[in-house]
């Protein structure tokens, strides 16, 4: 997802970090959007929302032909990433591999001593579909490379 990168022990989100040991990330409609996000803080476009946020986003109509990214926290903040629908295998991807980053993340944080022993298990480097186009993962994270996929 654009300016979302997935690291070892954080989810950063245009130039903000968040914990990824206790993130939980899902993919909904616009329909259903608005109903979840009553209760929490939003992330969105970048700005911390804060209470108003939340109101804002619950009463916001949202876009039923899109999908969006939720990456929720403990703290009560949520990213909120939006996408079109037809992105939505890619976003439920996305979400997979922030879900297992972050089950990787409480791991090791509750096995300090074992993490350090063992190397943790990469992706390999290499060009992943990422929306409507490839985006480059260097084995740790995903860089700002980006090229068309091929007979687009």
């Amino acid at each position: 997802m654009e300016g979302l990168t997935i690291g070892r022990d954080t989810l950063t989100y245009r130039y903000s970090d968040y914990p990824l040991k206790d993130a939980r990330a899902f993919v909904d409609h616009g329909a259903n959007i608005s109903a979840r996000m009553t209760a929490t803080r939003v992330v969105a476009g970048g700005v911390l929302l804060g209470p108003l946020g939340a109101v804002l986003g619950g009463m916001a109509k949202k876009d039923r032909a899109k999908v969006y990214l939720v990456v929720e926290f403990p703290n009560e903040e949520a990213l909120l990433i939006e996408t079109k629908a037809k992105h939505e295998k890619d976003a439920r991807e996305f979400a997979t591999r922030i879900n297992s980053a972050a089950l990787s993340a409480r791991e090791r944080a509750e096995r300090p001593e074992a993490a350090q022993r063992q190397p943790a298990k990469k992706a390999a480097p290499g060009w992943y579909k990422f929306g409507d186009k490839l985006r480059y993962f260097d084995g740790e994270v995903y860089t700002k490379k980006t090229k068309k996929l091929p007979n687009a």
